[in-house]
């Protein structure tokens, strides 16, 4: 159809390029085209006229390209590379983004068709942690502080989910139900019954102090040396301080997370121990 148009004065496309020599011997739609390219010369008469010398390509080279992509849970990289022969090398720096698995995609044009490859990788890391107390010796009861750092196996820090389970740890230890059996154990064989009870070089033993809110510093040195005293009066057996009912109300206000999360129940001469709540208003 192109080689047929004619212009105004009847001269087709096919009749003048027979006339230039550019007709060519192959016959139009004889081939698929898989890219095309144009070499002309840009103001190629004004340069002709200015006595300039002028290039004329004469052929070119033509580059395969290919898309090399990397994939998480979302697109991590992209880039356009040339397709050489045979084996093509490509680098990847695998980092803390890759894990814990990561995907590639390559995507190349093969003429009309679309080739695609891709390849899942698994991505195992190292994960060094380090605990470190802001301070070496903290007060019972009082806040501690402490410093958590994560990083992989190049010293590099990342980000990590962590779970504080030391009292789980503990009560899974078959050894921490020994040695609460064999306190208890000590503390019922030497007539005791309760807790805290504390033994002496001399053989005697203390059942106290008992408190909600234990002293600290100076004032816990003077409690301490007031319960010590009582050693030398081996035949003193009891000091009881009444409650009044504010008093049980404190105690039930303190044990009240202790109480709402165990498990058990605790019996006093055959009754259910139970803790007075304040009322509500």
């Amino acid at each position: 159809h192109g080689l047929a148009c004619a212009d105004a004065d009847g001269n087709t496309m096919g009749e003048e390029l027979k006339c230039i020599g550019y007709a060519g011997r192959e016959p139009v739609g004889g081939y698929l085209v898989d890219a095309f390219f144009e070499a002309h010369i840009e103001q190629g008469p004004l340069l002709e006229s200015e006595g300039t010398s002028v290039g004329v390509v004469l052929g070119a080279q033509g580059q395969h390209c290919f898309r090399f992509t990397v994939e998480g849970e979302e697109i991590l990289e992209q880039r356009v590379l040339t397709l050489t022969k045979d084996f093509n090398e490509i680098n990847l720096d695998v980092d803390h983004v890759h894990f814990p698995n990561f995907n590639v995609c390559v995507n190349a044009l093969d003429g009309r068709e679309l080739r695609i490859a891709q390849k899942a990788f698994t991505v195992e890391r190292q994960l060094n942690l380090t605990i470190k107390p802001k301070q070496e010796v903290s007060e019972p009861g009082a806040e501690a502080e402490v410093e958590i750092e994560v990083t992989d196996q190049l010293g590099k820090p990342v980000e990590g989910e962590l779970s504080l389970a030391l009292v789980d740890e503990a009560i899974a230890d078959q050894s921490t139900h020994d040695e609460v059996k064999a306190e208890h154990d000590k503390v019922v064989d030497h007539g005791g019954f309760g807790v805290p009870t504390l033994f002496f070089p001399d053989g005697q033993n203390i059942f106290g102090p008992v408190l909600i809110d234990p002293p600290r510093g100076d004032a816990a040195v003077r409690l301490w040396n007031n319960l010590i005293g009582w050693l030398e009066f081996p035949h003193m057996y009891e000091i009881q301080r009444p409650k009044s009912v504010d008093d049980e109300l404190a105690i039930g206000e303190v044990f009240r997370p202790y109480i709402e999360a165990r498990d058990w129940v605790s019996i006093n001469r055959g009754k259910v121990v139970e803790m007075k709540s304040p009322p509500t208003s």
